[in-house]
């Protein structure tokens, strides 16, 4: 081998080696500046997902709270049902509606008011909670120091696969927790409903929207 052979083999054993040590540099920038950084910003959202889920005690008490959300409500297919709810945290605190079905009461407003006294956990919310604080303890242990960048895969892989599972449920109920699988609290509203209707909320799309549905018992003149 010709001595500029030799020389040339050995300047790019030098490029290799040098291009290793740079990619091993940014790996390191990255795993101890941008990860941490990025995983910050992440536990900021997350707490702040949390909060809202958590609701306020002032709920109820104070009338000029705003930690609750306060939703009119109608039906997606007619004008049947009308009204109001608040929701503090993953429960259901207050709120009107009236009803009106032409084969219903007569054809006549049926008005129920949200039991106060008798908060409704919305089941949606309390399970997307369940999942937030998940991904909050997942945020929490990836704080050591040591974690090398294939556990910080699975820290991200694992968060993803969270935050996910979480919206996955916010965007449709499952059928197990609907009627007739599951029946809504009768004592949730005041009055109390009679036998023959059924009033349930749901998330849809991503929890933009509060749905109910009515559904009538009796066999004649189904709504």
């Amino acid at each position: 081998m010709s001595y500029a052979m030799a020389l040339a083999k050995e300047d790019q054993a030098t490029l290799v080696q040098k291009q290793k040590e740079a990619v091993k540099r940014e790996l390191a920038h990255v795993i101890q500046i941008r990860v941490p950084a990025a995983l910050n910003e992440i536990q900021r959202l997350l707490n702040d997902a949390l909060s809202i889920l958590s609701g306020s005690a002032e709920v109820g008490s104070n009338s000029k709270s705003t930690s609750a959300a306060t939703l009119a409500i109608t039906s997606p297919t007619n004008d049947a049902i009308k009204g109001f709810l608040t929701i503090n945290g993953t429960s259901l605190v207050k709120g009107d509606l009236t009803i009106k079905f032409n084969h219903y009461n007569r054809g006549n407003l049926y008005k129920v008011t949200v039991n106060t006294s008798r908060p409704h956990n919305l089941l949606q919310l309390q399970l997307a909670k369940n999942c937030i604080i998940a991904a909050t303890g997942t945020v929490e242990d990836s704080s050591f120091p040591c974690l090398d960048r294939c556990h910080l895969m699975l820290v991200f892989k694992r968060l993803n696969e969270q935050i996910l599972r979480a919206s996955r449920i916010l965007q449709t109920p499952s059928d197990d927790h609907l009627f007739p699988l599951r029946e809504s609290d009768p004592k949730m509203f005041a009055p109390d409903l009679p036998e023959d209707l059924i009033v349930e909320f749901h998330i849809s799309g991503g929890a933009s929207l509060v749905s109910d549905t009515i559904q009538r018992l009796s066999e004649d003149d189904g709504v």
